[in-house]
C-alpha cells in the first residue's frame, strides 16, 4: 500500500472547494495522477512559438498584414489562456499582423459574455471577439467534404466563418483524456469548437464507434473525423497546455496540429497512467471547471468505470455551482451511451452534487446528500469487506489493469501498448 492509505482523512476535490472525508473502511488505493515541477508559461511559449514541433516557426508562416483568427476555449475547460494570449498578441504584432479575430470555441456548450474568462478587460478594444454560438447558421462557411463513416456519402464541413476566412489559425487549448475523442486538444479546438451544430453532430455520431472511447488514439473514429475536418483549414498552428496532478501547468507543446499534439498526449499519458486493481466501490471527484456542472462532472464516471468491478458502485461528486448544464434530451443520451460502453454489468452510480435539479439527471444517475451516504449503501449492497478505491483528480487519469487491452498508442506515436 501506499504511504498516504495510513492518513486518517483523505482530501478529495470538489469543484471549488474541498472535502475532508474520514478515511472509508476497506480502503484499497488512492489513485493520483503524477505530480511534476510547473513551469513559466511565458517562457514555454517563446520557445514554442520559435522552435514549434513539425512545422516552421510562427513568423515565418505570417505574412504582412494577414487576418489572424485565435481560437480560444470556453470556461468549462482549464487552460491558461489569460497567460498565453499577451505574448502571443505582442509576437503577432511585431510579425506585422492584420486584423485579428478571437473566437471562443463553445461547441454545443451555453454561451457565456468573454469577461468571464478573465481576460484583460481593455481585450475587446485592441482585437475583434466573436463568440462561436453553434446554432447561427449565417456564422458558418463550408471549407470542405468528408466521407460519412460508415456508409462512404459525403458531408460538408462548415466552421466559424472568421477561422475559415483566417490567412492563419491560432488554436489555444489544454489536453485531457476524453470520453469519445480519447483525449482533449489538438484539432478538437476547431471541430466541435468552432464547428457548426450540423458537423458537431455527424462527428459526434461517431461516438458510437468501439475505439471512440477515454484514452484511445488508435482507430478512434471520432478523433479521426474531426482531424481530417480541421485539416481542410491550410494554415493552423497549435498552442495546447499539459497540467499534473495538482493541477499545475506542466508543458506546452506547440506547432503542427497533429505532432504537436500528439507530443502532448505522450506527456498526459505519462502523467496520468497508473497501474490499478478492480475494486467494489470507487469514489470519483476533480476540482473547478471540471465539476462545473453535472454534465461536465459526468465525464468522470468514465476513469472510474475502468476501476469499478461488475455489479460494483461509482460515487461521483462534483460541487455543480452551474446546475446541471447542457443536459439536453441529447446530452442525457450522450452520457448514457458513453457510460454503457464504458461500463461493467450491474453498476449503480451515485451523484454527490449542490446541483438542484435531479429531473433533468440520465436516468441511470442517483442523487446523494453526502459521501458518507454513497459509502453506506455501497457497503450494503456490496458487503461489508467491500474494497474501495478513491480517485481525485479523476480527468487526468488513465487507469491501467490487467482484464481489458486498450491501446493507447497512436498512429506517429512510439509508445508501447497499454492495458486498462
Amino acid at each position: 500500500m501506499i504511504s498516504h492509505l495510513r492518513q486518517d482523512v483523505i482530501n478529495l476535490p470538489y469543484g471549488r472547494k474541498t472535502i475532508a472525508l474520514s478515511k472509508p473502511p476497506n480502503l484499497q488505493d488512492i489513485l493520483t495522477a503524477r505530480e511534476e515541477t510547473a513551469i513559466s508559461v511565458k517562457d514555454a511559449l517563446q520557445n514554442i512559438l520559435q522552435n514549434p514541433l513539425g512545422c516552421a516557426p510562427l513568423v515565418q508562416r505570417l505574412r504582412r498584414y494577414d487576418k489572424i483568427a485565435i481560437i480560444i476555449p470556453d470556461k468549462t475547460r482549464r487552460c491558461p489562456t489569460v497567460e498565453i494570449l499577451p505574448p502571443l498578441l505582442a509576437e503577432l504584432e511585431r510579425g506585422g499582423a492584420g486584423p485579428i479575430t478571437l473566437i471562443i470555441a463553445y461547441a454545443a456548450h451555453s454561451s457565456h459574455p468573454w469577461q468571464e474568462l478573465g481576460l484583460a478587460r481593455n481585450l475587446g478594444r485592441k482585437i475583434t471577439i466573436s463568440p462561436s454560438a453553434a446554432e447561427r447558421r449565417e456564422d458558418f462557411v463550408k471549407i470542405g467534404s468528408l466521407p460519412l463513416f460508415p456508409f462512404g456519402l459525403k458531408k460538408s464541413i462548415r466552421i466559424h466563418k472568421a477561422a475559415a476566412q483566417a490567412d492563419l489559425v491560432i488554436v489555444i487549448g489544454s489536453i485531457f483524456p476524453h470520453p469519445m475523442a480519447g483525449y482533449s486538444g489538438g484539432a478538437k479546438g476547431i471541430i466541435p469548437g468552432v464547428a457548426s451544430s450540423a458537423t458537431i453532430r455527424l462527428n459526434h455520431g461517431l461516438m458510437f464507434h468501439r475505439r471512440s472511447r477515454w484514452g484511445v488514439l488508435k482507430g478512434n473514429k471520432c478523433r479521426e473525423d474531426l482531424e481530417a475536418g480541421a485539416r481542410l483549414l491550410p494554415n493552423v498552428f497549435l498552442i495546447n497546455a499539459v497540467y499534473d496532478g495538482r493541477k499545475n501547468v506542466v508543458g506546452l507543446v506547440g506547432g503542427d496540429l497533429l505532432t504537436a499534439h500528439r507530443a502532448g498526449v505522450n506527456r498526459v499519458r505519462e502523467i496520468g497512467e497508473v497501474a490499478a486493481e478492480k475494486a467494489d466501490i470507487v469514489i470519483v471527484s476533480d476540482g473547478y471547471p471540471e465539476t462545473m456542472n453535472v454534465f461536465q462532472t459526468l465525464k468522470l464516471i468514465v476513469p472510474a468505470s475502468h476501476v469499478v468491478k461488475s455489479g460494483g458502485i461509482i460515487i461521483c461528486a462534483g460541487e455543480c455551482p452551474e446546475g446541471t448544464g447542457e443536459m439536453t434530451f441529447l446530452h442525457r443520451l450522450i452520457h448514457h451511451l458513453i457510460t454503457n460502453k464504458n461500463m461493467p454489468r450491474g453498476v449503480t452510480v451515485y451523484l454527490f452534487s449542490e446541483a438542484k435539479s435531479p429531473a433533468r439527471l440520465p436516468h441511470f444517475i442517483r442523487p446523494i446528500p453526502s459521501l458518507e451516504e454513497g459509502i453506506r449503501l455501497g457497503l450494503r449492497k456490496a458487503g461489508k469487506n467491500a474494497s474501495l478505491t478513491v480517485l481525485p483528480g479523476a480527468s487526468l487519469l488513465l487507469p491501467r489493469t490487467m482484464e481489458k487491452q486498450v491501446i493507447f498508442k497512436s498512429p506517429g506515436v512510439d509508445n508501447p501498448a497499454s492495458r486498462f
